[in-house]
């Protein structure tokens, strides 16, 4: 009877204890972090120009702000408490007509996560839960498109702008496992911010 007991909680374990097990702690990382140097939708000049160059404006900032900047956080993990992470954007009147985009996507099992995204301007944005058939997804997809004022940045050759701070929280009431991204760039949209 012993034999079998064992057996049995053996025969459990192996079946719930993969289940059971949690991811390493939720942590973000920078997967892709490209800032160019000149600022071409400011500049006469483009994207070979030698940089810093006192003919076209230049970039002193650690924020994205070039029309072909990007800058991509990705995270995964157990996340049991709130966990934050912030990217640098500098919004100008001339940022694609308004299309530079700013989105972060949020995976998990769970319905009651909190995702929040709010910028140094004072504004924010909540993501609701969708169920995609798997998990839930919590998108927040948004423009980069502050109307200013601009004013120089400083050591920018004349450029102008506004460096905006956006923060994403995540949190969650109890441990769960959590995969996420969190960009501002391109001007293109990951599938998951268009269905």
């Amino acid at each position: 009877m012993r034999k079998l007991v064992s057996l049995a909680l053996g025969l459990v374990l192996v079946i719930v204890a993969p289940t059971l097990a949690q991811a390493g702690p939720f942590a973000w990382t920078i997967v892709d972090k490209q800032i160019a140097c000149v600022v071409e939708q400011q500049s006469a000049g483009g994207p070979g120009d030698p940089c810093p160059d006192p003919t076209v404006v230049n970039n002193p900032l650690d924020c994205t702000w070039d029309r072909d900047d990007i800058w991509i956080d990705s995270a995964s993990g157990g996340l049991k408490e709130a966990v934050s992470v912030t990217i640098c954007g500098v919004s100008d009147s001339t940022d694609f007509s308004g299309k530079k985009d700013m989105w972060a996507l949020v995976y998990s099992k769970r319905a009651d996560l909190t995702v929040a995204l709010g910028d140094s301007t004072g504004r924010s944005w909540t993501a609701t839960p969708v169920w995609n058939g798997s998990q839930y997804k919590y998108a927040i997809c948004t423009l980069d498109n502050i109307p200013g004022p601009f004013t120089e940045i400083p050591g920018s050759n004349g450029g102008v702008g506004l460096a905006v701070t956006y923060t994403l929280t995540t949190s969650s009431p109890s441990r769960t496992n959590v995969t996420a991204s969190f960009s501002d760039g391109d001007g293109i949209w990951p599938p998951a911010c268009t269905a």
